[in-house]
């Protein structure tokens, strides 16, 4: 199923400054649900200060089956479509695919640590069901370390994709956030901007430090 075919399943639940609203019903989305998207919109503009969006998200909310048909995957629980300025989610509200469509919006795609970094950073445990990450990313990934002890942020970066999220993600989240207090939002913005999906750790240390 594509994202056109999704939506067209759905019920339209209007539209607000930033988002086109789609659910399961007409009546998915309250007002105070929907203050509460615009809220992290305005949030993450006035981190990175972003100007208006360029275009509106377009939000919808499935249930498990309509996710599972969607994204092929049993497990997924929310997936933005970066190309489609679209999110899909179990959820009402998911902020950390909302921030994936926001900073795709502003700043184009990065390396999927920083992509998945910022998007923990401020979409971390805001949603009901992900009792795996109850603390911050700094706290989880202190406590997560002792498992750990043979990676790095070198080996972390350089083999993101391929290691347990439970251990990726939250590292990438710690990471984002310290390198944001070290060098300022500013220079964060254009390191961000020089990553591709191929980049390697020495070529971002480099960045970090010059």
């Amino acid at each position: 199923m594509d994202f056109s075919e999704l939506k067209s399943n759905l019920e339209l639940n209007g539209e607000t400054e930033n988002f086109v609203l789609y659910g399961v019903s007409k009546t998915d989305f309250t007002e105070e649900l929907k203050e509460e998207l615009e809220n992290h919109v305005k949030r993450i503009r006035m981190v990175f200060s972003f100007g208006n969006l360029p275009h509106k998200i377009q939000y919808c909310y499935v249930n498990s089956e309509q996710m599972e048909r969607y994204s092929g995957n049993n497990h997924s629980k929310g997936r933005a479509n970066l190309d489609e300025n679209g999110v899909v989610s179990v959820y009402k509200f998911h902020p950390h695919e909302i921030t994936h469509a926001i900073m795709f919006q502003n700043l184009g795609r990065p390396h999927p640590f920083f992509e998945e970094g910022v998007a923990v950073l401020f979409g971390w445990s805001s949603v009901d069901g992900m009792a795996l990450w109850k603390q911050k990313p700094l706290e989880y990934w202190k406590n997560k370390r002792n498992e750990s002890e043979n990676l790095n942020f070198e080996k972390i970066f350089d083999l993101f994709s391929t290691l347990p999220q439970d251990i990726s993600y939250p590292f990438a989240g710690s990471a984002v956030e310290t390198i944001i207090k070290q060098n300022g939002v500013e220079k964060f913005k254009k390191i961000y901007m020089s990553l591709n999906a191929v980049t390697r750790y020495m070529q971002v240390s480099k960045l970090i430090v010059s």
